[in-house]
């Protein structure tokens, strides 16, 4: 088998079956757990016990002129007697021992896709909508002229709109990096930083997540000397506070401490979990993306770019604990 068939032939997400004149052939591993079978088990077997469609009979051959209008609607039979509802498309390999491939893939995977992408895009339009609201409410004000002669309420107007602009900045960028870590091109470009000065604008950046539920950051940060990307370094901070502020309970203080020691940068966030909360509405530092009311948060790709600054990110979350953290360990930069 050559290396690209190797690769198909290792897919995680579709099971895949190779049909040849005696039966079937072959099957990788996610074909077994669909029909929850051996390969042994799968290759005695008829393609009918195995798979069913809405067609005359559950003939291969019918399998495979119905695949060339379009893919198959069907159900996969798993040993335990439960059905499977699955897309099925067959490809005939002429000149290849007359062997056919059947690709079989998990129809409920397409629903789960569908709902998230729903989730998503309500997700992000909420999410857009109010502080492009805050934003269009303050250049209103501004345009009106009412507070000409208010000095002090124009800064505060001004504030707003401009803290709702890093908000959207912030919410955008994750969205880039995220295709970016899909494809696998995020690239950091390091330079001698200031970890103190990065970690004020990213405390910056999230501040007003924190005011809406009466959070507030205590900060307890120290001048270190760090290679970082200082464009990407405060974003994961950013997202790093953001993590903590979902999880945490109102009107309570989220720790944001930086020190050094053996040649380390060490990153706290510590917090005060709040139990009450429905476990919808909290993070789960295994998931790959992340929903929350506070916006779009993927922790992988955090904990990814970090891993580019020869860093790391642990979860310090114990079970019965008055505090929880997240903690971060960059090199420090001796140049």
């Amino acid at each position: 088998m050559d290396p690209l068939s190797k690769a198909l032939f290792a897919n995680k997400f579709a099971g895949i079956l190779v049909v040849g004149p005696d039966g079937i052939e072959l099957a990788n591993k996610r074909a077994t757990q669909m029909l929850g079978r051996s390969l042994e088990q799968i290759q005695k077997a008829e393609i009918g016990t195995l798979l069913s469609f809405d067609r005359e009979d559950n003939s291969l051959q019918h399998l495979i002129a119905a695949s060339q209008e379009s893919v198959v609607r069907g159900l996969a039979r798993h040993s335990e007697g439960d059905v499977i509802p699955v897309d099925i498309q067959a490809e005939k390999c002429e000149g290849n021992g007359d062997r056919t491939v059947l690709i079989i893939s998990d129809a409920r995977d397409r629903e789960s896709y569908n709902t998230l992408k729903q989730q998503f895009i309500k997700r992000v339009t909420d999410d857009l909508r109010s502080p492009l609201t805050a934003i269009n409410g303050a250049l209103a004000i501004l345009k009106s002229g009412r507070l000409t002669k208010l000095g002090d309420s124009v800064r505060n107007v001004v504030v707003i709109a401009e803290r709702n602009c890093k908000r959207l900045t912030l919410m955008i960028n994750n969205i880039l990096d995220f295709e970016r870590y899909e494809s696998g091109t995020i690239v950091i470009q390091p330079r001698r930083c200031d970890l103190g000065v990065l970690l004020e604008q990213s405390l910056e950046m999230v501040k007003v997540f924190g005011e809406e539920r009466g959070i507030t950051l205590d900060k307890k940060i120290e001048s270190i000397n760090v290679s970082a990307d200082d464009e990407r370094l405060p974003q994961v901070f950013a997202n790093i506070v953001r993590a903590a502020i979902a999880r945490a309970a109102d009107q309570s203080s989220i720790e944001v401490k930086a020190s050094d020691a053996d040649g380390w940068a060490d990153v706290t966030v510590s917090y005060v979990r709040d139990t009450d909360r429905e476990a919808s509405q909290v993070i789960d530092p295994e998931d790959d993306w992340t929903m929350t009311g506070i916006g779009l948060i993927n922790l992988d790709m955090v904990r990814h770019v970090i891993e580019l600054h020869h860093g790391t990110l642990t979860l310090n979350e114990k079970e019965g604990a008055d505090r929880h953290s997240f903690w971060v360990r960059l090199p420090i930069s001796m140049v």
